[in-house]
């Protein structure tokens, strides 16, 4: 599996698939009538435009539970949802536990079909899961999913900073069309996320520098003078304002 080389290996591909879900899905439609269990919903949450496949509800009060791929089961009022997909039996030609190629910019990224809705498969790759189109979808020739020791490894993987401890940021930060979000949590626990997919981080550093690690690769942060974070260029992180 190649992966540009700007950012490391694991959070680049994490992006390209993101990237790649959201540029390919279809606009999500207001919901008419009630959802029904097995439809696939989109609401906003703390980290952008989340998606999940209805399990409860809704009940007397409106809420529906969604069951979000990294997220677990989570309410959500019906009025808060836009309907992507009525719930239908697997209408694609991949079944769970097939390892597929999702095609993005010039890159492959290998993943393994964990469900079938509809159009839509359930994927999970090292580092991250989430829902794509079936149809942008293609089955693996060889159907082998690639650990993560197999991965070559990332080009001038940056610097370690000498502070071992959480850094002091806290909060949501977004790039320029808020597309890639980053949500610093106490504890140094931290969230990366794009269009409803999102990879569970760690971060520590000073007020000048912060390290950003997931899945065992990081990703260095600056800190400017306006307090907006500045990573690697011509990144999709390049620079990431406060909300």
């Amino acid at each position: 599996m190649r992966c540009p080389r700007v950012v490391p290996l694991v959070v680049q591909c994490l992006v390209l698939l993101l990237f790649s879900v959201s540029a390919h899905a279809a606009e999500p439609k207001p919901s008419k009538g009630p959802l029904a269990l097995g439809d696939l919903a989109e609401y906003v949450s703390g980290m952008g435009p989340t998606v999940g496949e209805v399990t409860v509800g809704p009940d007397e009060s409106g809420y529906v539970v969604l069951s979000v791929p990294g997220a677990g089961e989570v309410p959500v009022h019906a009025s808060k949802l836009r309907l992507l997909q009525r719930g239908g039996k697997p209408a694609a030609a991949f079944k769970a536990g097939e390892v597929v190629d999702l095609r993005t910019q010039g890159t492959i990224l290998r993943a393994k079909v964990v469900k079938v809705n509809g159009a839509w498969c359930q994927l999970e790759a090292p580092g991250t899961v989430g829902w794509a189109e079936c149809r942008e979808l293609k089955l693996a020739k060889d159907g082998a999913v690639p650990a993560a020791a197999d991965a070559e490894p990332a080009a001038a993987a940056p610097a370690r900073t000498a502070a071992s401890g959480p850094s002091p940021l806290a909060g949501t930060y977004a790039n320029a069309d808020g597309g890639v979000q980053i949500e610093f949590k106490p504890k140094g626990v931290a969230f990366m996320s794009m269009q409803g997919l999102t990879m569970e981080c760690t971060h520590k550093g000073t007020a000048m520098l912060v390290v950003l690690t997931c899945d065992d690769e990081d990703l260095q942060f600056k800190v400017d003078d306006d307090g907006a974070l500045r990573g690697p260029p011509d990144s999709f992180v390049a620079r990431m304002k406060k909300k």
